[in-house]
């Protein structure tokens, strides 16, 4: 068995974990899961798993420390057992968005920055680090290539079937490959024949078809030598009857090359082109010799239709990377929003990998995946939804008068109690509940009950006996975990307007209830109305017409949707619903989102939590209706903020003056952004114990007012104006300070280093005395001339009569002051 790693503590992730049970219980999951995918016993093994917990909880971070785990497991201990002839690599599978795709790639490296310990980092930095993947030949080159880089391949499923890069160089190779396997079979003659109908830029020479150039090279992932071995591993097919892809290629070429019409061997090179770029997309693959470890898809109930349709990329999942994968860990959010057939399928994606080395040990293990799924999973989860729906009509038949407290009273008398206990003992056995024994125990133990309240007790505990045995069986193969709710003042539902105290005394607040739709009336009745009749009328009066089952969101849904567009053009042939949607676009346009009434609902309670200072995260099932939000929640911030900054400084002519208080050289607030870098210093020295100057020693005193009027002078600076340059005058009182401290006070190392530097005129000149970027130099942000940024030019020497001058009248100015 695996055991966690040791290198890292999620609980270290201060920004994510603000409760230590969350930590503990994500180190929990971790340790669950490897023990499941690697148990001693190989009975006791499940090579699947789905963490299905809410989102938010931290199923990232779960997966990639299951990863981590594992991969150091392998650079520590070697490769044993069912982690035989696997790379040290974990590969990450993303949907086919760029914002998932471009979040596990930095996760990756925040789980090392936040999680992995101090002792570990830096060298998890260089092994743990992702490696984005775009195709799927990137896959395999990032797989086979050797070394210690990268071990977290990130790649979209968008690379099992995108086009491929450069895909006229690689038809052209692997052609050239396959002369070379085929030796005799293809004659000479007849590749040249072949190749007088191929593109302009191919040689035709049939022994140049493999010569590239350096550059050329480097776009292609492996070498001859390399694609050649590859071509004779899939030349060889399992089933002695079956024709291998490169036979049947060859066929083709022949075919082709016989045809005596140089367009109908241009149109036979057309199809051999076709089943190039497939050949090469497996030989690719083929070069992969070894196994993943461990393969984590994101999102993974977009794969709910994938076994069975080979949706979204599965089909090529299943013949390329799942026979080259160990242990698969599926994540998602919302799993129990699939229906059973669909959680049955995404259960399937364990069919298909191959979790032992040996071929004839990995068919066990599928079939023994099957199996449970089949026998024991698929009877379990249609017991319990067949149990629900029985449950729903025998809730339904109940008498208006029975209260919560009466069902609560009559669910723990001693009898049901013990019933439920003896349920469980039966539902925590292997393999799924035996209905006709749940239906004999329940009707023995209920016969005596009132007839009014018989039905609905029989059917509660069934649903109870047959929950807790998709608990117990699901639970093997799925990981759940929810958010805890008692920190929650308010409950969901009807109540939820209610105080606490009037929640608490609630005989039923245990339970939720439903709660009480938007009140549209008003502006928004109408086109409601109009919308759901619209929404009728396309189904011609059957089933539902609930605006919430069809078109959803905002206003302009209808104008921009493929529900929207689908039912404008349905409606196009129908008078009376092209009536109805002729008023209702009358109505409505993108501009009245703001007064839809659900997204007015939305934006109101998203900006009251704003205002408290709290976060709100909003879940949108359409993208479009997520940009609407966004930008009329950010118009209503920036407005609400605009107001703000109006009423308390007076406009935006008065907001412009503080700035300039804040900006100009000469105004009263910019000393708020200039650094004392002496005082700074001083103040650090005196906290270590150290005092290399005393206070007083960094005043300004009366014998450097004669330096700093010859600095004033020498820089053009007019220390007599009404507003003195305030930029200035913080730099030269820093320079003549320490100048007088070189003389008198010089002390050593850091202090002393510090002193000779701003003693230099660079210091009065320029911030910090830093020099200017050269002209073939990047300009540094901060040189902008302005503010305290500013910059000063030296001019000739001023004659000392000036100086006394100004030193006088600085002298007698402060006499004054004081």
């Amino acid at each position: 068995m695996i055991e966690t790693s040791t290198h890292f503590d999620l609980g270290k992730d201060r920004s994510r974990i603000k409760d230590p049970r969350d930590a503990e219980r994500q180190h929990a999951t971790v340790d669950e899961i490897l023990r499941r995918m690697f148990h001693d016993d190989p009975a006791q093994r499940s090579e699947i798993q789905l963490i299905a917990d809410e989102v938010g909880m931290g199923k990232t971070f779960v997966a990639l420390a299951v990863a981590y785990s594992i991969v150091e497991h392998i650079m520590t201990h070697g490769r044993s057992g069912d982690l035989k002839r696997c790379y040290a690599k974990a590969l990450v599978l993303t949907p086919q968005n760029s914002a998932l795709f471009q979040k596990w790639g930095r996760e990756v490296s925040e789980f090392v920055r936040r999680c992995v310990k101090d002792e570990h980092r830096k060298k998890a930095e260089t092994w743990f680090a992702p490696q984005r993947i775009d195709r799927l030949d990137d896959l395999a080159v990032a797989l086979t290539r050797p070394g210690n880089g990268p071990s977290v391949l990130v790649a979209p499923m968008s690379i099992l079937s995108g086009k491929l890069r450069h895909y006229d160089l690689k038809r052209r190779f692997v052609l050239g490959v396959l002369f070379r396997h085929w030796g005799t079979r293809f004659k000479v003659d007849d590749r040249r024949r072949l190749l007088k109908a191929a593109p302009g830029n191919w040689p035709q020479d049939p022994y140049q078809l493999c010569a590239v150039s350096d550059e050329e090279a480097e776009l292609l992932p492996f070498d001859e030598s390399e694609m050649l071995k590859s071509v004779q591993a899939l030349d060889q097919p399992d089933d002695e009857d079956e024709v291998s892809p490169v036979e049947a290629l060859l066929a083709l070429c022949q075919e082709t090359a016989a045809c005596h019409r140089l367009g109908d061997r241009a149109a036979g090179l057309e199809k051999i082109n076709k089943k190039l770029a497939r050949l090469y997309r497996d030989v690719c693959i083929q070069a992969v010799r070894r196994a993943v470890p461990v393969l984590i898809v994101d999102e993974a109930h977009n794969w709910k239709n994938g076994p069975k349709h080979g949706a979204n990329g599965f089909a090529q999942f299943a013949e390329w990377i799942a026979p080259r994968v160990r242990r698969a860990l599926l994540l998602t959010a919302t799993p129990f929003q699939l229906r059973p057939e669909e959680m049955l399928e995404l259960l399937k994606v364990g069919e298909h990998i191959r979790p032992a080395p040996k071929q004839a040990t990995a068919d066990e293990r599928t079939g023994e995946l099957r199996r449970r799924r089949e026998e024991v999973i698929a009877p379990v989860l249609r017991n319990a939804a067949r149990a629900s729906r029985a449950f729903a009509r025998a809730w339904s038949r109940l008498p208006s008068t029975m209260t919560t407290g009466e069902l609560e009273t009559l669910w723990q008398r001693e009898e049901l109690a013990k019933l439920r206990d003896k349920l469980w003992d039966l539902a925590a056995a292997e393999g799924a509940l035996d209905v006709d024994l749940v239906e004999k125990e329940v009707v023995t133990a209920t016969t005596h009950l009132d007839p009014h309240v018989r039905e609905f007790i029989r059917e509660a505990l069934k649903l109870y006996a047959f929950n807790s045995d998709l608990s117990v069986e699901l639970g093997a193969v799925v990981v759940r975990h929810r958010r805890r709710m008692e920190h929650r003042l308010y409950r969901v539902g009807a109540g939820y307007r209610l105080q606490p105290e009037e929640i608490a005394v609630r005989p039923d607040s245990h339970l939720f209830h439903a709660a009480p739709g938007l009140d549209v009336r008003g502006d928004g009745e109408l086109p409601h109305y109009l919308l759901m009749r619209c929404v009728s009328e396309r189904k011609q009066g059957k089933g539902r017409s609930s605006l919430g089952s069809a078109l959803t969101g905002c206003y302009s849904t209808l104008l921009h949707s493929a529900e929207g567009k689908s039912i404008q053009e349905s409606l196009a042939h129908s008078d009376v619903g092209k009536a109805y949607l002729d008023l209702l676009m009358d109505l409505v346009k993108e501009s009245h989102d703001p007064d839809h009434p659900k997204l007015k609902e939305v934006v109101d309670s998203a900006v009251a939590a704003w205002r408290a200072g709290e976060k709100t995260l909003l879940f949108c099932f359409r993208t479009n209706t997520a940009r609407r939000l966004h930008e009329i929640l950010r118009d209503k911030v920036q407005a609400e903020l605009e107001e703000r900054r109006n009423h308390c400084l007076g406009g935006p002519e008065q907001l412009e003056t503080l700035k300039r208080r804040f900006t100009g050289r000469d105004r009263d607030l910019i000393v708020i952004g200039l650094d004392r870098v002496l005082w700074s210093y001083a103040w650090a020295a005196k906290q270590r114990g150290e005092a290399p100057v005393t206070p007083e020693d960094l005043r300004l005193l009366d014998a450097d007012l004669e330096e700093l009027s010859r600095v004033a002078l020498r820089f053009g600076v007019d220390l007599d104006a009404q507003r003195v340059d305030r930029v200035f005058l913080n730099r030269a009182h820093e320079h003549v300070v320490a100048r007088r401290l070189l003389a008198n006070k010089p002390g050593k190392g850091d202090w002393r280093s510090l002193l000779e530097r701003m003693a230099d005129e660079a210091w009065v000149a320029r911030p910090y005395g830093l020099r200017p970027p050269a002209d073939d130099e990047p300009e540094e942000a901060g040189f902008d001339g302005r503010g305290v940024h500013q910059e000063y030019v030296a001019r000739q020497e001023p004659p000392a009569e000036e100086v006394r001058a100004l030193a006088e009248r600085l002298h007698a100015r402060r006499q004054r002051a004081t």
